[in-house]
């Protein structure tokens, strides 16, 4: 029986990770991106981008292993070494926004990932909307409605708070 409040234990994700998302999507914790610890450390690649745990089948964590399908404009570098991002389940896709790559270059990309079939598709850049060398950084995506909400720090983490509203 469960109490309100932190009610059992996972267990550890496979790889080390900092400044990641998790997603809750179709009876499954997506976690993605990150940094190998907060400090300075190594920005996760490609090749650890994703991990989930499977709440229907096994509890543990698994490295996600489906090979990657790049459409509509996406390449490798799109899930290359990204932390401090966004991300979000809306239907079928977990969407993922913004966030910093390596050498601190922000990003202003986003990106839809299907985990049933390994499709990651390009999405429209946010720098259309927030101009220029400016970023969200760190962020979070809301889904509500038809519509995700994109809310994060402008430019620096000492600027005002912006927020979007994309439609899938």
């Amino acid at each position: 029986y469960y109490q309100h409040g932190i009610s059992r234990s996972l267990p550890n994700m496979k790889k080390a990770r900092a400044n990641h998302v998790l997603v809750w999507h179709k009876g499954k914790i997506y976690a993605i991106g990150g940094r190998e610890d907060s400090g300075n450390s190594k920005i996760l690649d490609k090749n650890h981008f994703v991990e989930f745990l499977d709440y229907s089948n096994k509890m543990e964590w698994e490295e996600y292993s489906t090979p990657y399908k790049f459409i509509d404009g996406a390449s490798e570098d799109s899930i290359d070494k990204r932390y401090n991002h966004g991300a979000c389940s809306f239907g079928d896709e977990i969407f993922i926004f913004g966030g910093i790559s390596s050498s601190s270059n922000t990003r202003s990309s986003a990106i839809a990932f299907n985990p049933e079939t390994g499709t990651i598709r390009k999405l429209a850049d946010m720098s259309e909307v927030l101009g220029e060398n400016k970023r969200l950084n760190p962020c979070v995506a809301v889904p509500f409605g038809s519509k995700i909400y994109i809310i994060g720090n402008d430019k620096d983490n000492t600027s005002l708070l912006k927020i979007l509203e994309y439609t899938p």
